[in-house]
């Protein structure tokens, strides 16, 4: 039995109810957020020749909210938000290329949030808008972030029609226990069918692991290793 003690009269509880947990939202809540014309701070970009450029893509829904989770993001309520952000989302792609040009660069990150909450038609028109606004010719990196759960072979064939080379995706923990303490309710074979078909697809795939939770014993961690070891996927981030 799992003891985590935190508070005396509960010693089982929720992790993200034990104590404040403080750390960074991405993306990151800036002071041009709030200037009075949000095209100002491009207005005053300098021609600058910085030697590498990458860009992240935030996709900010999610249908289970994680207890861990410290970045920018909401729980799913209809489709019909989805398709307001992505509208936004893809003007703003389009805006920024009046001020940045079309620069070059070697990486794209799609995370969130729940990126595979994207329909595929979605996806294809989010691929368009970056070959449009982006000069990818030295593109090395185009990683998209998906959950298990949204996760579908035609979503990721998708993915890899527009030029996503690597694909990411949490597990986090294979114990019942823990994934109940973190909200994660996703099967462990729906785990398991999203490595299989990522590593069909794609040539580097990666699934995120958690340890050092409260209580965790080494002996729980070498089974999450193995049981992470066991998806064979190109890399594991712990």
């Amino acid at each position: 039995m799992l003891d985590i003690r935190v508070l005396p009269d509960q010693p089982l509880i929720k992790f993200n109810h034990q104590l404040p947990v403080f750390n960074w939202h991405y993306p990151f809540v800036r002071d041009d957020d709030f200037a009075e014309d949000r095209r100002a701070p491009y207005l005053s970009f300098k021609n600058t020749q910085a030697p590498r450029r990458a860009v992240y893509i935030h996709i900010p829904f999610c249908e289970t909210i994680c207890n861990f989770c410290p970045f920018d993001r909401g729980r799913y309520e209809s489709h019909s938000d989805v398709d307001e952000y992505v509208r936004a989302l893809l003007d703003e792609i389009d805006l920024k290329k009046d001020f940045l040009g079309r620069p070059q660069v070697d990486a794209i990150f799609v995370g969130g949030g729940t990126p595979s909450i994207l329909h595929p038609h979605q996806i294809e028109l989010l691929g368009k808008a970056i070959s449009r606004n982006f000069d990818l010719r030295v593109l090395k990196e185009f990683s998209f972030e998906v959950e298990v759960k949204s996760a579908t072979r035609e979503k990721l064939q998708t993915m890899r029609d527009i030029g996503t080379n690597r694909i990411s995706f949490g597990a986090q923990t294979f114990s019942e226990e823990y994934r109940r303490l973190l909200n994660l309710d996703a099967s462990t074979k729906q785990i398991s069918d999203t490595a299989a078909i990522a590593n069909s697809l794609f040539p580097y795939t990666n699934v995120d692991l958690l340890y050092g939770m409260a209580g965790q014993e080494i002996e729980q961690l070498n089974e999450d290793l193995t049981a992470a070891l066991d998806l064979q996927t190109t890399t594991i981030d712990v």
